[in-house]
């Protein structure tokens, strides 16, 4: 409450303290978005409204690139390590942890910690170790890279840095890996699908009712957070200095109506990070508006 930084972020993370009298919530993700936020917010920089959607935009993870820097010292102190491993660790060098289109060890990473996790999962919970998923298990993780506790270790394993080396051997031996590993994309591993929610399951309309397939920047742990089925379903900046120059951007545009020009007129500009100005007083929104849509009920009953 009116903290003294001036600064208020969340992102999915814990907001109630220790002994909090009321009911939120239980499943809080680490704080690794929120972090980010906070680190941004009080660098001393005066921000603008631009800054506020890059940083909405931003596709930088700290988790994804503490991640890959532990797998880089794994492989390099695996005496056997392939040389496919190795390649993969160079990659993971230079990594400067943004889930980029072109990045190939955005992929490398996520694929190799899925690997990771499994093979500590797997002997404790059988086949449901690939169904098993928690929003802290970011914290799992990382305690276990960070602190290596051998009671995680799985039955012929002799450390927590061999099954995660081990675990980089398997993502690269994948049949869907490229033979030069630098050529593997985030982009078209991890794209964003999506389709409208009736019109799609429809056989000819679903190619009309919504942007399809598209690769895509960002994952689960960037402040842009994004799935193949999900991201953020709008993008607002409020200017509290000048209502009239706040801007919004929702994913796909103001109708459901097929045939109108406004049905998906967003899309483009959700995609690549651009918004719009919002009008918020009644001359802006008279002078900014294009259709006005009125619903009438019907006298009958």
């Amino acid at each position: 409450f009116d903290p003294p930084s001036g600064v208020l972020a969340t992102a999915n993370g814990r907001i109630t303290p220790d002994g909090y009298s009321f009911y939120i919530s239980d499943e809080w993700e680490a704080p690794f978005r929120t972090d980010r936020i906070y680190h941004v917010l009080q660098s001393g920089k005066k921000l603008s409204a631009a800054d506020m959607l890059a940083l909405q935009t931003e596709v930088y993870s700290d988790y994804d690139r503490f991640c890959a820097e532990r797998m880089v010292y794994a492989v390099d102190n695996q005496k056997n390590a392939s040389p496919r491993a190795r390649q993969a660790a160079d990659i993971l060098r230079k990594w400067d942890g943004r889930l980029t289109m072109d990045s190939a060890a955005a992929v490398i990473e996520t694929r190799a910690r899925a690997e990771f996790v499994n093979a500590l999962l797997r002997p404790k919970l059988g086949e449901l170790a690939l169904e098993y998923h928690w929003p802290m298990m970011t914290a799992f993780v990382e305690n276990v890279l960070l602190h290596q506790p051998v009671r995680w270790l799985p039955p012929g394993a002799d450390s927590v840095n061999a099954v995660l080396a081990q675990a980089v051997e398997k993502a690269v031996a994948s049949t869907n890996a490229p033979g030069d590993l630098s050529r593997w994309q985030w982009g078209k591993a991890s794209p964003i699908e999506l389709r409208h929610l009736l019109f799609g399951r429809l056989p000819l309309l679903k190619y009309f009712a919504g942007p399809g397939e598209k690769p895509q920047s960002g994952g689960r742990y960037t402040v842009k957070q994004v799935g193949r089925t999900f991201g953020p379903s709008e993008r607002l900046t409020v200017d509290f200095a000048d209502f009239d120059r706040s801007t919004l951007n929702i994913v796909n545009g103001q109708t459901d109506n097929l045939l109108s020009e406004h049905f998906n007129d967003q899309w483009s500009a959700w995609y690549e990070g651009r918004t719009f100005v919002l009008p918020f007083s009644a001359a802006a929104v008279d002078t900014a508006k294009v259709q006005t849509l009125v619903l009438q009920p019907s006298s009958k009953r």
